[in-house]
């Protein structure tokens, strides 16, 4: 009887037990195939509370968030303007000159992704309670565009400083004193204008951008230090000299005179005279081209230079650059000379001066005539002077000499220096 008893109370546990699985496999199942169904519902769309750049994307889909991102900021950004303000000038940029883009595809394509994996039930989860985030865009403009308007800034407001001026006159000096200029600094500007490019919707704003002052590099009181001849050199040339030749040395002559070089300043014969072109007032001339004589626009030139080479010479003044001619000429000795050529030879020298140094050119009765003025007081005692000297023929008939650089104080020499061991042909 007990037995019995028991057994009967057993199968009633597995009943409830068996009722009990099958309520919560039921129970379960329904949940399941609700969420896949919802999952499944919202496959194409954005899960609740997923905004970019604030905007709600609650239940959008793929397209309808590309409309609505693209006419709250891509065609917004377009109305969007820049004031740039320097030295009271201002420049106006416009975002729609700049091809400004968002990235909306790649912030829609993370918007979609969201809360969305191989799991339903947190998917389903994450549909229910929404995904509290905020996406942000992407923005970018075109750089070169922007530099166009940098370079418009710069031209209206930068202004170069003005060296103090000399001119001197029947060896009078006359002194015009230099005007600073203004210069924005391109690394500041570049800085401050990109930082404020922005991708936030606002119809204008504004940025400053620093000017600094330019100091003109020769001052007045420079120039005043400037009291003295302190080299000079002549050459000759005849009478019935070739009249492009001869315009040649009175437009390359011209073109020196009043030249101020700074101390420390690299003088370049070429750079401050220029292509000789006829365009730049030049004619046709002799000059030695591959191993001949020939009639070239700027023929004479080198007497030009090597007049000046010696003046410079005579104040002191070593070269960092300096040629031989090929042949022999006849305004100067063997290894006295000083080439040049527009574009591969040249003559240059640095002012070794604490002071400026002033050239003064002119052509007159048959010379070309360089006075090199600066501080008298610097060059103190000491002449200088250049000299050939070891000049013989070689084997195969050519002229090889070498040139000295020879300083002397009070009269008495103190220093020799060699400068070059030319070489040169016969014609």
């Amino acid at each position: 009887m007990h037995k019995k008893k028991k057994k009967k109370e057993n199968f009633k546990r597995n009943i409830i037990s068996i009722l009990t699985m099958v309520v919560i496999l039921s129970t379960f199942g329904i949940y399941s195939i609700n969420a896949k169904n919802n999952v499944k519902l919202w496959s194409n769309k954005i899960y609740p509370e997923i905004k970019v750049e604030g905007i709600n994307l609650t239940n959008k889909s793929e397209d309808e968030a590309k409309d609505i991102l693209k006419k709250e900021f891509s065609d917004k950004i377009l109305n969007k303007k820049l004031i740039v303000r320097a030295d009271n000038k201002n420049i106006e940029i416009k975002y729609s000159d700049l091809d400004p883009k968002y990235d909306i595809e790649k912030a829609i394509k993370e918007a979609m992704s969201l809360g969305k994996d191989n799991n339903i039930y947190f998917g389903n989860k994450n549909i229910k309670k929404g995904i509290n985030t905020n996406i942000k865009l992407d923005f970018t403009y075109n750089k070169e565009k922007l530099k166009v308007f940098e370079e418009k800034l710069k031209s209206t407001v930068n202004k170069v400083a003005k060296n103090a001026t000399l001119t001197i006159n029947n060896g009078t000096p006359h002194i015009t004193d230099g005007i600073n200029g203004r210069k924005i600094n391109d690394e500041q500007m570049s800085k401050i204008i990109n930082d404020s490019i922005n991708g936030e919707i606002s119809e204008e704003t504004s940025v400053d951008i620093p000017v600094e002052e330019e100091i003109p590099k020769i001052k007045k009181d420079d120039l005043a230090k400037v009291n003295g001849i302190i080299g000079t050199f002549s050459t000759d040339f005849p009478a019935n000299q070739q009249e492009g030749r001869k315009k040649n040395l009175e437009i390359g002559s011209s073109k020196l005179n009043g030249k101020i070089i700074a101390p420390d300043e690299t003088f370049s014969f070429n750079n401050t005279v220029g292509e000789r072109t006829y365009k730049n007032g030049f004619d046709l001339g002799g000059v030695f081209k591959d191993n001949k004589l020939v009639d070239e626009v700027g023929g004479g030139i080198c007497q030009v230079s090597t007049t000046l080479y010696r003046a410079v010479m005579n104040a002191g003044i070593l070269p960092t650059e300096r040629h031989n001619h090929s042949f022999g000429t006849s305004y100067s000795k063997y290894g006295l000379d000083a080439t040049v050529y527009f574009g591969s030879l040249d003559y240059k020298f640095k002012n070794t001066y604490k002071s400026p140094i002033y050239i003064e050119s002119y052509v007159q009765n048959k010379k070309v005539v360089f006075n090199i003025y600066g501080n008298a007081s610097e060059k103190g005692n000491k002449t200088y002077d250049l000299v050939a000297e070891d000049c013989k023929t070689l084997s195969n008939g050519k002229i090889q000499v070498t040139s000295y650089f020879i300083t002397k104080q009070d009269g008495k020499e103190i220093l020799k220096q060699k400068i070059a061991t030319d070489v040169y042909g016969k014609l």
